[in-house]
C-alpha cells in the first residue's frame, strides 16, 4: 500500500470521528474552533485527494455534489473566520449580544463578512442552476451529504448511511445558513 493510499486511509477513518464532533451539537457556533478547522482540514484534503474515488462513486452527479460540498464548507469556514475576528463564540443571540460591545475596526470587518456570505447564499435561492442544486435546506443538506458519506470510512463497518449522516446534517445545515440570514422565509417551508 502506498503511503498516499495510508494516509488517505486515515484520513477517511478520523473524518468519521470528526464529522460526527461537528454537526452534533447542531450550533455551529458552538464548537471549539481548532475541532472545526481540523475537520474542514480533513474534508479538503479527502476531497482533494480521493477526487477521482468520489468521481467513481457518484457517477454524473459528482458536480453537483461537489458544488453542494464547496458551499456548505464556504459557509462554515466563513463562520470560523467571523468567530476568529470578533472572538465570539455561542448561539446565535450570544454572538448578536456580544457584538455591539466589539471596536469599531472589529465590527466592521465581521459585519462585512457576514453581508458577503448571506448576499452569496441569497443568490443560491434566486438563481439554481438548472443542472445545480434544487435549493432547499432539504435538499442541499442531503447533497452534502450524500458527497460526506463516501468521503468517510468507518473502519471496516458498513459505511454509515445518508439518513444517518442526514438526520444531523439537515438541522446544522438549518442554523448554519440562517445564521448568515440566508434562509429565506419561503424556502424554510420546504423542508
Amino acid at each position: 500500500m502506498s503511503l498516499l493510499v495510508a494516509q488517505l486511509d486515515k484520513d477517511r477513518n478520523a473524518m468519521g470521528i470528526e464529522l460526527d464532533d461537528l454537526l452534533l451539537p447542531h450550533n455551529p457556533g458552538c464548537h471549539n474552533l481548532a475541532a472545526i478547522k481540523r475537520t474542514i482540514g480533513l474534508i479538503d484534503t479527502v476531497a482533494i485527494n480521493d477526487a477521482q474515488g468520489l468521481r467513481r462513486k457518484l457517477g454524473d452527479s459528482y458536480e453537483k455534489h461537489r458544488i453542494a460540498l464547496d458551499r456548505w464548507l464556504g459557509c462554515v469556514k466563513a463562520l470560523v473566520e467571523f468567530r476568529e475576528i470578533t472572538d465570539l463564540e455561542g448561539d446565535e443571540n450570544a454572538i448578536e449580544a456580544k457584538f455591539s460591545s466589539l471596536p469599531l475596526p472589529v465590527k466592521k470587518k465581521a459585519r462585512l463578512l457576514r453581508q458577503r456570505k448571506h448576499q452569496e447564499i441569497v443568490t443560491w435561492f434566486k438563481r439554481p442552476a438548472g443542472n445545480e442544486l434544487d435549493f432547499t435546506i432539504a435538499s442541499f443538506s442531503r447533497d452534502v451529504a450524500s458527497i460526506l458519506s463516501k468521503m468517510t470510512s468507518w473502519s471496516g463497518l458498513p459505511d454509515m448511511g445518508l439518513d444517518e449522516i442526514l438526520d444531523p446534517m439537515v438541522p446544522f445545515t438549518k442554523q448554519l445558513l440562517g445564521w448568515f440570514r440566508g434562509t429565506p422565509i419561503s424556502s424554510t417551508a420546504r423542508n
